[in-house]
């Protein structure tokens, strides 16, 4: 099935691309009204190119969006500094939002932001996100919210209050794994209440927790908690 594009007069607010949860994608054209992106000429190269893939790539600030099946046609979309993908999960509540930073991007589901330096690779119809590592490429099967709703679950830090931000990272074995670092509210005695910095790392790929790193002091207070 190929993927097809539809120039959309969507709300100024909506992302550049949207991959709605049918397959299909939308070109906001709204959204780009105050960019100073060459808004016709780029419109013109995405509805005649067909693609099945978007690449995202950001050089020192240099950020480009590449498309077709090898990505072989590319635009410079530098400068612009609002959403550039919004993809839609298979339930409604389940929306990824993703757009530059400094030296990479920002992959946003709720409150919960994951930044990464990596580039990404969004297939369409499958809605799937891959990120490109120097040891090859990663499908990221738990989405950011679900890993910190994974180490809140298994009480390992406590909820996270307001918003939070997380890294996407390669570990040395080729892992590719959410850093959270996070705290957990501990009563000492029934008396004291004393917060931990945690560190967790959560797969990307499983969902499970890979390490959980905490002060040295936390773990004789933890034993004389038993």
């Amino acid at each position: 099935m190929s993927l097809f594009f539809m120039v959309s007069l969507r709300s100024a607010q909506a992302a550049m691309l949207t991959f709605t949860k049918n397959g299909e994608v939308y070109w906001n054209v709204l959204g780009l009204e105050d960019s100073t992106l060459e808004v016709t000429k780029v419109v013109e190269k995405f509805v005649s190119g067909m693609p099945s893939t978007v690449i995202l790539s950001n050089d020192q600030g240099t950020v480009r969006l590449s498309y077709g099946d090898r990505g072989e046609r590319e635009v410079d979309i530098s400068g612009y500094n609002e959403d550039i993908v919004e993809i839609e999960g298979k339930e409604s509540a389940k929306k990824l939002f993703i757009r530059a930073t400094d030296n990479g991007f920002s992959i946003r589901e709720k409150a919960i932001t994951a930044n990464t330096s990596f580039p990404i690779k969004i297939n369409s119809p499958q809605n799937k996100i891959a990120v490109t590592t120097p040891s090859g490429e990663r499908f990221l099967s738990v989405s950011p919210f679900d890993a910190v709703n994974q180490i809140v679950r298994t009480n390992i830090i406590s909820a996270f209050a307001g918003e939070a931000t997380i890294d996407l990272v390669e570990k040395s074995e080729g892992e590719i794994a959410y850093v959270i670092i996070g705290k957990k509210d501990i009563q000492l005695f029934n008396i004291f209440m004393i917060e931990v910095p945690i560190t967790a790392e959560v797969s990307a790929l499983s969902g499970n927790v890979i390490d959980v790193v905490s002060p040295l002091w936390y773990s004789v207070v933890d034993f004389l908690l038993v």
